[in-house]
């Protein structure tokens, strides 16, 4: 059985509208973790100038607690970080900048529509093997294996 945890790893707030939360999903069985999207990760809290932009933080309203970020919310739950082998994200938003929030997970899932995006920014990061119609382009320093799925 897969116990679910409601996660809400950031929130936004940009007057007059209400605050919103970064809301991700934390899936435990007993073959291990999975995270569907991240949320405003480590390094967003710790540089956010640089990994995000003033431009956007002021237009999203972005507020930054290490507390609220997937990695310290699945130590709280008793677990390392290291635990998580697989991460979807639903989205490519130009907020989240498609970082794995701290996360050094082998798995990445994204849906077709959001690869060419994605791919842009993990070409400028340059630490990501990308996976496309079976074909494998390696990046420097791949760590992680992006699995496309078509919907």
């Amino acid at each position: 059985m897969t116990l679910v945890h409601h996660l809400n790893c950031g929130f936004l707030q940009a007057p007059p509208n209400p605050r919103v939360g970064c809301h991700c999903l934390l899936l435990e069985d007993p073959r291990g973790l999975g995270l569907v999207d991240t949320g405003i990760g480590l390094q967003d809290v710790r540089q956010p100038l640089q990994r995000i932009g003033q431009p956007l933080i002021d237009l999203a309203g972005f507020q930054f607690n290490e507390a609220d970020t997937a990695v310290r919310q699945i130590e709280r739950l008793g677990y390392r970080p290291s635990d998580v082998t697989h991460v979807a994200l639903t989205h490519g938003d130009p907020g989240s900048r498609w970082r794995l929030g701290g996360l050094s997970c082998r798995h990445v899932h994204v849906a077709e529509e959001e690869l060419a995006n994605i791919r842009r920014v993990l070409l400028a990061l340059g630490d990501v093997a990308v996976v496309h119609d079976g074909r494998a382009g390696r990046l420097r320093k791949p760590r992680t294996q992006l699995c496309e799925h078509k919907l």
